[in-house]
């Protein structure tokens, strides 16, 4: 599968200025989703880090912030919009973590230091988007995913007779 090289990792590269990760940061979101050639990306960089960079963070003083809960192991626990830069960094996403995601992960080209959530992965995260959030996007992404999956399967959809998308 042809993956995107032109990334816009601005406010990951204006963080490292004044924080070394511990471990290589997880892309994720529509970033991984432009990674694999599904789609551009939004507004913001989400990425996903080791529990050993979010305490690191939080004896710095950044704040953790849950979601869907009052302990980071109920839900989602992010870095929202970590020092104005429109980057979000999350611990949990449903209770899967980075040693989750790190199985499966990939090296990013041309960035040594960050990998790409794999398909499987990614698409496991936007099902339960899906789930919590009924805009429409999310339903996009998730048949977007699976085609991507199917293509990299050696399998493509769109050029079989009869497609008919989701």
């Amino acid at each position: 599968m042809e993956t995107q090289n032109k990334l816009d990792l601005k406010p990951y590269e204006k963080f490292l200025k004044i924080y070394t990760f511990l471990d290589k940061p997880i892309l994720l979101g529509g970033t991984a989703m432009q990674y694999y050639n599904l789609r551009q990306t939004g507004h913001d960089l989400d990425m996903m880090i080791s529990k050993r960079d979010k305490n690191n963070l939080i004896k710095k003083g950044y704040q953790l912030n849950l979601f869907g809960g009052k302990k980071e192991t109920d839900v989602d626990s992010t870095f929202t919009n970590i020092e104005n830069l429109d980057l979000d960094l999350v611990i949990t996403l449903n209770q899967y973590d980075y040693e989750y995601f790190k199985r499966e992960a990939k090296p990013v080209k041309g960035h040594n230091n960050l990998l790409v959530m794999s398909l499987e992965d990614l698409l496991i995260t936007k099902v339960f988007a899906q789930k919590y959030d009924t805009r429409p996007k999310h339903k996009k992404d998730v048949q977007l995913i699976i085609q991507g999956i199917e293509i990299q399967q050696g399998y493509d959809p769109v050029k079989e007779k009869g497609y008919i998308p989701m």
